[in-house]
């Protein structure tokens, strides 16, 4: 199954995370713009088009931010950042991470708004977010993209790990009937290029399936003996006048 992602028309966005203490060390963050997952972090994708888009970002590690932006002029205006995680302090307990938030047109290409949440250590307590648990079913599937090379992360396979490679990379993901993971290819030079899985198990007359970028494919589970679908992503160029990410 190939997916193509579209281009749109600049401008794009840029979201980073600069952490000066390692608040979040080494965590993988999921990013969406009004509610769709749009790559991870440092995320690079086409700007939403609503008046005042959501931005989020989200770690298997329970760690996540929340904000929403206002389009003013030609650009966007910040809202408050709404942070949800700690940090441990010897001693002392958990403490929240407080988070500033900022934009600013990139200097190598004014057609990029690059987005910064900058983390900070707050002295307020904090509760920790509780474990993941591990769904039973595993599904099979071999990941590819166009151009090859690419980098494969999956920040949320359900096994509470982040799985990542080069492609082709074959993979298994834990799964619940329902539920959805998410597949983002990185390149240099390159949009992030996103799969959303959406895992349908069988009802009555209809088997059981998967739903990429909302086109049925096939649900092979691990042990049968089914070669695992191919799952390719066709990535989209930035101009090469521009600079890699």
């Amino acid at each position: 199954m190939t997916i193509r992602v579209e281009a749109a028309p600049a401008p794009y966005w840029r979201v980073v995370i600069e952490d000066p203490d390692g608040l979040a060390k080494e965590q993988v963050f999921e990013v969406s713009a009004s509610k769709k997952v749009v790559g991870v972090l440092p995320a690079l994708f086409e700007a939403p088009t609503d008046e005042r888009p959501s931005l989020s970002i989200n770690s298997i590690a329970g760690f996540s931010i929340f904000t929403t932006l206002t389009r003013q002029g030609d650009g966007f205006k910040v809202g408050k950042a709404t942070a949800f995680g700690c940090w441990s302090s010897a001693g002392a307990g958990p403490k929240a991470i407080s988070v500033e938030l900022s934009t600013r047109r990139e200097d190598s290409n004014a057609s990029i708004e690059v987005v910064t949440f900058t983390l900070r250590k707050s002295e307020k307590q904090c509760s920790e977010a509780g474990g993941m648990g591990v769904p039973e079913k595993k599904a099979m599937f071999n990941f590819t993209s166009e151009p090859q090379e690419s980098e494969l992360v999956i920040a949320n396979p359900g096994s509470g790990k982040t799985l990542r490679g080069k492609v082709p990379f074959p993979a298994t993901l834990h799964f619940e009937c329902d539920g959805q993971r998410t597949a983002v290819f990185k390149k240099d030079g390159y949009l992030d290029c996103v799969l959303q899985i959406d895992f349908k198990c069988a009802s009555g007359k209809v088997e059981r399936h998967v739903l990429v970028n909302g086109v049925r494919g096939v649900l092979a589970l691990a042990g049968e003996p089914t070669d695992p679908p191919e799952l390719k992503c066709v990535m989209v160029k930035l101009p090469a006048s521009w600079t890699g990410q």
